[in-house]
């Protein structure tokens, strides 16, 4: 393979479409963010899917042009995106209607036909009862028959991106090895289907795609998209993964107990890990599969998490928006204590639909930096949570400080807070794009201009920034705080229970 080589990665994100060049010395070449999904959508709407194809179209050929590459020199394309959407794909190979959101909980009717079998569902997939892949697939047979009886193939997202760059036929869809923790019926650690769950539930089998690694090559880019980009017909198509498992990838975290917090438009803490040991005490961890085939990772998440903070920031002006927090979230003790319930779009895990957002405890002294204060530390609380989880899986964190990615990682302030709540030091990532960057890892993989994926992932992460230590005194005072959160969220759950039964005014 050329030693000018450029491999592309796209991330198909919740907020934009973002796709990166990088050449084969793990060099960035061209970058590109396009396609802003508008904030209602975000929030749980289905996304047409050809307004997500057409983003990706523009963000290769933007990263394209900066990288100033030949056709001849792209080595391949992979994508990488969210992983609890899922497409309905007919025998074409086309969309049957939008691809349903991950922060969409309404499947969430669906989990008393799988509540039966939670116990295996949690021992042989890793995941909990969620709205995800199996929960919409169940939603689809009981509310949706026309479309279910027109599926040829369901898949991701991303999946469906790589399909149509090839212009496969939905015979040929796909379903990498990283989203299947996300599959209430998959084998995740045998990388198969769980075939005798799909027939106890009265699923058709044959609308389950074939199970492929993430740098396996799918197809050729097809000609109408080879025009389209100014490539070469058949440059190389890869299958891709999960963004989570992109942005472990594309940050270099493979250690044993590394924590990597994603700090963006959804919430996400995740340990990596050497053994399949899933969370049945607390049941809140997924237990997923890294890029990397001999390592897995634990990762809890809050649906939303930044979202809740691009909210805010759209009520007024005078808020900045999550990547520029104001330094006035570095006072403290300026206003009495303040809670927040952070799940405005229901929570995710352990899933319960109904909840939504709170303030508790405003007063008159409380300023909006307040508001943005208590959010913050609101996903702070979570991710303690998860951590407790962790624990009883067996995994210790031990290789150095919490990694952060994403919008938030830009505040210092964020970290600062999040270092103090969990007593452990924080560090961001100096990483551009990781999920893109990943899945660009992942395309010069398969096409062979990395012989060594790990090897290629830690030249192209670069080197982490400097450290944030937590302050001892704070973490004492948030320990008290978050014993409160909890019984302030018990406390409201009966109430949201209550509120999503009355009718609209």
């Amino acid at each position: 393979m050329s030693s000018q080589a450029i491999s592309i990665g796209v991330d198909l994100g919740t907020s934009s479409t973002r796709a990166v060049a990088l050449d084969a010395e793990g060099n960035l070449r061209g970058a590109a963010r396009v396609g802003a999904v508008p904030l209602g959508q975000r929030a749980g709407q289905g996304i047409a899917f050809d307004a997500l194809f057409e983003s990706v179209l523009v963000a290769i050929a933007q990263a394209l042009a900066e990288a100033g590459s030949t056709p001849g020199q792209v080595a391949g394309v992979a994508i990488c995106g969210q992983m609890a959407g899922l497409c309905a794909v007919d025998a074409r190979g086309q969309a049957l209607g939008p691809c349903d959101s991950w922060l969409d909980l309404d499947c969430a009717s669906t989990l008393d036909l799988l509540r039966p079998h939670e116990d295996e569902i949690i021992q042989r997939s890793g995941s909990q009862l969620i709205a995800g892949h199996a929960a919409k697939w169940l939603q689809m047979r009981e509310q949706q028959p026309e479309r279910y009886r027109a599926v040829c193939k369901l898949t991701t997202p991303s999946a469906l991106v790589a399909l149509q760059l090839a212009g496969l036929d939905g015979s040929e869809a796909f379903f990498d090895t990283t989203h299947l923790g996300f599959n209430n019926v998959a084998d995740s650690p045998a990388a198969r289907w769980n075939l005798e769950l799909v027939r106890a539930l009265g699923l058709d089998v044959a609308h389950l795609p074939r199970i492929v690694e993430p740098w396996e090559r799918i197809g050729g880019l097809s000609s109408a998209c080879a025009e389209r980009l100014g490539l070469l017909p058949g440059t190389p198509i890869f299958a891709g993964c999960g963004d989570i498992a992109a942005t472990l990838l594309g940050s270099a975290a493979f250690e044993d107990g590394q924590l990597l917090d994603i700090a963006g438009t959804g919430s996400v803490l995740c340990a990596v890990r050497r053994d399949f040991a899933v969370d049945r005490q607390h049941k809140t961890l997924l237990t997923l599969r890294h890029c990397l085939p001999d390592l897995y990772y634990s990762a809890g998440y809050v649906g939303g998490g930044g979202l809740n903070l691009d909210w805010l920031a759209s009520l007024r002006e005078q808020v900045r928006p999550p990547h520029e927090v104001s330094a006035a979230l570095r006072e403290h003790g300026a206003a009495p204590p303040l809670l927040f319930a952070p799940h405005m779009g229901g929570r995710h895990l352990p899933l319960a639909a109904d909840r939504r957002g709170a303030f508790v405890g405003l007063s008159w002294q409380h300023s909006l930096a307040d508001l943005q204060r208590a959010m913050i530390e609101a996903t702070a609380y979570e991710y303690a949570g998860f951590l407790d989880a962790m624990a009883t899986t067996g995994l210790r964190s031990g290789a150095g400080p919490v990694l952060v990615v994403g919008g938030g990682a830009a505040s210092e302030a964020c970290s600062q807070i999040k270092a103090d709540v969990l007593g452990l030091p924080y560090r961001r990532h100096g990483v551009f794009e990781a999920a893109a960057l990943g899945a660009a890892l992942l395309a010069g993989y398969g096409a062979g201009v990395f012989s060594d994926l790990r090897e290629a992932a830690l030249h192209a992460a670069g080197t982490p920034g400097g450290v944030v230590q937590p302050d001892p005194a704070r973490h004492a005072l948030y320990r008290q705080r978050r014993q409160v959160q909890a019984r302030m969220q018990a406390a409201l759950a009966p109430v949201f229970a209550e509120l999503a039964q009355l009718p609209r005014i």
